[in-house]
This record gives structure tokens, sequence and C-alpha cells, in this order.
């Protein structure tokens, strides 16, 4: 199984991005407390489709958000040397937080998921 739920405020606005055939891709990271030792993690996001639109659309950095994903390793090459990093590949995304956070047209919570909208398996890369 691979299923993770995290709760964390965004470190910078959604980037917005589209793949050859059209897809939309939004990235941003989300900063994470651990309450027992207080450390802080940052991890990376990934929306897609409609969902990286409203991502894009209804937060900004500092916004507090809940998501369900999966895990994903990102691979690549740079400089001659092979790279890797974890991200998370966001299939639910609920709004949470002080409306300030958010953009002018939320509410305190919205909750939105891929299978609010039409998103077809091709538009996924993995």
């Amino acid at each position: 199984m691979n299923k993770v739920q995290l709760i964390g405020h965004l470190t910078k606005d959604v980037t917005i991005r589209y793949s050859k055939n059209g897809s939309t891709l939004g990235d941003t990271s989300i900063a994470v407390n651990n309450r027992r030792d207080q450390t802080t993690m940052f991890i990376d996001l990934l929306f897609f489709g409609r969902l990286a639109e409203i991502a894009n659309q209804y937060l900004k950095r500092g916004a507090q958000i809940g998501i369900s994903g999966r895990l994903d390793l990102d691979q690549w090459e740079k400089d001659g040397q092979k790279r890797q990093k974890h991200k998370i590949i966001v299939d639910e995304l609920e709004m949470l937080g002080k409306k300030d956070q958010l953009t002018q047209n939320t509410q305190n919570t919205q909750q939105f998921s891929k299978e609010d909208f039409e998103i077809s398996e091709e538009e996924i890369p993995f």
C-alpha cells in the first residue's frame, strides 16, 4: 500500500506547467512539523489536471492544507551524477486554516479530489 496523508503549510506558491500531451501539472512544497522532536520536514508535492489548476488558483504560500496521495521517487541525471528525491503525488486536497491564507475566492474549508474532476489515466505519467 502506498498512501500518504499530511497536514502542513505551503512553502511557496503553486507553479503550473504543462506536459507534452497538454496535461496540467502543479508543483509546490509543504512544511510538516513533527511534534515529538520539534523538527520540520519539507516535502515536494505534485498535482495533476484540474486539481493542479484549483491549487494554483486558490492556494498561496503559507496556506494550511491537508493532502492525501502517494509517494513517488523522482530520478534524473545532472552533470553526470544520478540524483533522486521523493515527492507526493496528490490525489486529494483539503484547504484548511484562515481565510486570509487563501485567495479571496475561497471559504474556510474546501475539499477537492481528483474524483471531482474528469482526469484520465493518460494525464498521469506514472
